[in-house]
């Protein structure tokens, strides 16, 4: 079989469902008689005139990678993929269970093209979630509402649209996003003035809550995707939450560890900086340090030292380095204790979820310090060189400052992580990071926070190429965050994410309590003990989330799953027939005899034939 034998406009197709066929092993009895679970959501049609749709969600789930499949009929937006795959990970992440074992398909049926957008994100999350429960939905109940990474259900456009639609198919209860009662609706109005045709566009304030007793539907608000799930299921769940508080002896006696040894080493560099400006700020800096750490936040005291020793290494810089010979030598003295620090860094065995931490925050240092020197070696003046160099020197001193207390540990060692199980988890959670970007650049997430994702990870992926696979999950987790974060202030007042972070203060608790019953939470503790430090509003939500998201990835890597309660809930629902616009889908079957072994053949056939063609 040769490229030339098969028809252009078939080839793509045909080498892409070969190429699933060939490379994805999943066995016909993984899928066979599959129960799908269906939901019907509201969209708004594409077209010249504004109107609803009613589309068919339905959602296989079974036994995998962490796998996220989307067929659409009709074709549309890219960002149904990036809903399909948050909607997966926010369903496992509700009730406890592990992404990286299932894989989940998503087929989407709708009677017309309809207009893309993350308005199905929250009703997919309650289709997995029902699929992973084996619980069936309630068929009158429908909402619309982004799905936020925390859980949260996000504002979207065209409700009064879409409550029409979900009026015309019977549906009783139509849930929409907390705080959108109250919408605009556009109004057409069409006026003939001779052989002319006027059409004038107007906006109205709408009250969806009485729009929907006028159409029958009653409309309800709803936070939270467990809110929604209730309504569709009757269901409540909880997490499970051990008592105590969320205070380490062992995070508190390895932070002052971290803090005593800066504050020794940066009495070390103003000793050797004598006779040389030091910057206000730095003092100012070192004097705030010294107050956190006499109050016990020995964490946030490191962090305030570590921003005051870059202005006075730089303030040193600046007198010591005269010109390209001077840059070239401390270049090279940075290089050195780069490549010693790494290869201490290969050799050492990563021991439990302790040595994640420890050893992945030294990894993750080090790796900054390797990209700043870099930057450092392609700026095109000294000056700008200089300030990369000061970055990169004080980025190795922390990457030595976490990695102090670890090869304490390292003497009375137990058995190490399984190597190729990290890696497994590196590489997922890079996938998962990159996903949510893209998602969260396909709908507009604030700019900064994405670009800062980019960043971390870039340097997970560095991370991981090295085999520094610790280091990696945790970049992976701050590009995780960063993404997550620059979707759910989309258009947020200041009061409003004020409230989110409370609750992110409050959840990013719960997480760090819970893992405490398997492991010491030291990095978890470090992010909150930052955000509650921090001053700006964006800079605690993102470091709340980090200590949860955190937290959540060092539970699977040590236990696998997180413990839930799921009880009724004191609600009742009547259910009710309603129209089907579109056929619901069925259970998938892949049992066809002898074609199965026909596509592989020629599946196999066909991949040959092209690596032969283009090697």
């Amino acid at each position: 079989m040769t490229k030339e034998s098969i028809p252009k406009a078939v080839l793509p197709a045909f080498i892409t469902i070969t190429l699933i066929l060939v490379l994805i092993p999943v066995s016909s009895s993984d899928l066979l008689n599959t129960k799908g679970v269906t939901v019907m959501a509201p969209a708004v049609a594409a077209g010249k005139e504004i109107k609803g749709a009613m589309i068919n969600i339905t959602v296989y789930v079974t036994p995998g990678e962490g796998r996220v499949f989307v067929s659409t009929e009709p074709f549309t937006q890219i960002d149904m993929q990036g809903s399909a795959t948050l909607a997966s990970t926010v369903a496992c992440d509700i009730l406890g269970l592990d992404f990286n074992r299932y894989d989940f398909f998503f087929v989407i049926r709708a009677p017309t093209p309809v207009v893309g957008g993350p308005s199905a994100g929250g009703i997919m999350t309650v289709a997995v979630m029902s699929a992973l429960l084996n619980k069936t939905p309630n068929s009158s109940v429908t909402m619309t509402g982004m799905i936020l990474p925390d859980g949260s259900i996000g504002p979207v456009g065209g409700i009064p649209y879409k409550l029409e639609a979900a009026k015309d198919v019977g549906k009783k209860i139509f849930l929409i996003p907390e705080g959108q009662r109250v919408v605009m609706k556009e109004k057409r109005e069409v006026v003939e003035k001779g052989p002319f045709v006027f059409v004038k566009q107007t906006s109205e304030p709408v009250d969806l809550v009485e729009y929907g007793n006028e159409l029958g539907v009653r409309v309800l608000e709803v936070s939270d995707i467990t809110h929604a799930f209730m309504y569709f299921t009757g269901l409540n769940i909880s997490r499970e939450v051990s008592h105590g508080g969320i205070e380490s002896k062992e995070y508190t006696e390895i932070s002052r560890m971290m803090a005593d040894e800066m504050m020794k080493y940066t009495d070390e560099l103003l000793n050797a900086s004598s006779g040389i400006k030091i910057p206000e700020r730095s003092r100012q800096l070192i004097d705030e340090a010294k107050k956190e750490y006499n109050e016990g936040r020995y964490y946030s005291s490191t962090s305030l030292l570590l921003n005051a020793r870059i202005g006075i290494r730089q303030a040193m810089y600046e007198e010591k380095i005269k010109d390209l010979d001077d840059l070239q030598k401390e270049m090279d003295s940075i290089q050195g204790e780069i490549d010693n620090l790494k290869d201490e860094l290969k050799n050492m065995p990563v021991i439990g979820i302790t040595g994640v931490q420890l050893k992945g925050s030294a990894e993750n240092r080090l790796y900054l310090a390797i990209n700043y020197l870099e930057s450092a070696r392609s700026s095109q003046d000294i000056a700008t060189a200089i300030s990369y160099l000061a970055l990169a020197k004080e980025r190795v001193v922390t990457a030595k400052i976490w990695l102090k207390p670890y090869s304490g540990m390292l003497k009375n060692a137990e058995k190490s992580m399984d190597e190729s199980f990290l890696r497994d988890r590196a590489g997922f959670y890079i996938s998962q990071a990159l996903a949510l970007n893209t998602y969260a650049r396909s709908i507009g997430g604030q700019q900064d926070l994405i670009s800062a994702s980019e960043d971390s990870i870039s340097l997970a992926r560095e991370l991981f190429a090295d085999g520094f696979y610790s280091g990696s999950i945790i970049s992976s987790v701050s590009g995780i965050t960063e993404a997550s974060v620059s979707i759910e202030i989309i258009g947020l007042s200041e009061d409003r994410i004020n409230e989110k972070i409370i609750r992110a203060k409050s959840q990013a608790e719960e997480a760090i309590i819970s893992l405490k019953e398997e492991a010491e939470p030291i990095v978890p503790l470090s992010y909150y003990e930052f955000a509650n430090t921090s001053s700006g509003f964006i800079s605690k939500l993102i470091y709340y989330r980090s200590a949860t998201q955190m937290a959540k990835v060092l539970m699977f890597l040590e236990r696998g799953n997180i413990s839930v309660n799921i009880k009724p809930a004191s609600i009742t629902i009547p259910e009710q027939k309603i129209k089907t616009p579109v056929t619901p889908g069925e259970n998938i079957n892949v049992s066809l005899p002898g074609f199965s072994a026909l596509m592989w053949a020629g599946g196999i056939l066909l991949v040959l034939s092209l690596r032969k063609r283009f090697r």
